[in-house]
């Protein structure tokens, strides 16, 4: 019953159009569908489609009058407009691009790390390290305080371990014929090593319960607890370095607190490097 309904008024509409004097149509595209065409797509040539426009132009433009919402000079530009080159600006430093004198002049490879560790630097990083470690000690973990020179030996064995290789890290501190490694036990003992790697601290420890209280809000440092490090770091690569006219922007995945990627998420950080193309020198990094 519905079917024939739907046929019977299918077949009035067609005879109201075969009925309907399409000649007094007001325009081509009317007298288009009047036939089941379209307008666009049913044209027999694209010759005989033209670009809809609202009013005519000058092939230059200056008829285009901007809109409110345009600043002066600024508008909508389309196809019938050639492109204009925009003229880059010249690439003029500063500085020369690449190291500067400070860091080239360094004629030990201490004074190359305190061009980027300096000693105020270490000072921060070893009070932390004790504050940090006497809430350990009051746990009843032992500890003994470290100075600036215990830094340097710890500095030494973790540049050592990244230079040479083994399967786990007490084998540095073996004896047998085949490490032979006398260096490391010479620096430091593996005890006191492994303490200082688990009391070491770059922030405050007050610094770190003021930021910890703002988690979960916009005020939260991701990054707290290497910032004083972090600071000195960014300041010195920009100083020792003129980054050349190429950057490039790279994308790092930092675990706090050792291990893999499989810790927990909340201990996995996403870095956007900002770092030179010439040299792969970090210039800048933010934390996401």
């Amino acid at each position: 019953m519905a079917k024939a309904v739907k046929k019977e008024e299918t077949e009035v509409i067609r005879e109201s159009d075969a009925s309907h004097d399409w000649s007094q149509a007001n325009s081509k595209d009317e007298m288009f569908s009047a036939e089941g065409w379209d307008p666009i797509l049913d044209r027999d040539s694209d010759r005989e489609w033209e670009w809809p426009r609202t009013a005519e132009a000058s092939s230059d433009g200056s008829d285009c009058e901007p809109t409110p919402d345009e600043e002066p000079g600024e508008r909508w530009r389309d196809e019938r407009e050639d492109d204009v080159q925009a003229t880059l600006p010249h690439f003029r430093p500063g500085r020369r691009p690449g190291p500067q004198p400070s860091c080239t002049q360094a004629s030990s490879p201490l004074e190359l790390f305190h061009l980027f560790f300096s000693p105020c630097a270490l000072d921060t990083i070893v009070t932390n390290t004790n504050a940090y470690a006497s809430r350990k000690r009051a746990a009843g973990e032992p500890w003994r305080d470290i100075a600036v020179a215990d830094l340097y030996s710890y500095f030494a064995l973790v540049i050592h371990t990244g230079l040479v290789r083994v399967h786990d890290l007490p084998d540095y501190w073996r004896g047998s014929r085949l490490y032979g490694l006398a260096f490391p036990s010479r620096v430091m003992s593996r005890g006191r090593f492994e303490a200082i790697s688990s009391a070491l601290h770059l922030s405050s420890v007050d610094d770190d319960a003021e930021n910890k209280s703002r988690r979960c809000t916009a005020a939260y440092d991701p990054l707290g607890k290497i910032k004083p490090l972090y600071s000195s770091l960014a300041t010195a690569c920009k100083s020792l370095l003129q980054p050349s006219q190429h950057l490039v922007v790279g994308q790092r995945t930092v675990v706090l607190g050792g291990g893999g990627v499989d810790k927990p998420r909340e201990r996995q950080h996403k870095l956007f490097i900002l770092a030179d193309a010439a040299s792969g020198l970090h210039l800048e990094f933010v934390c996401i």
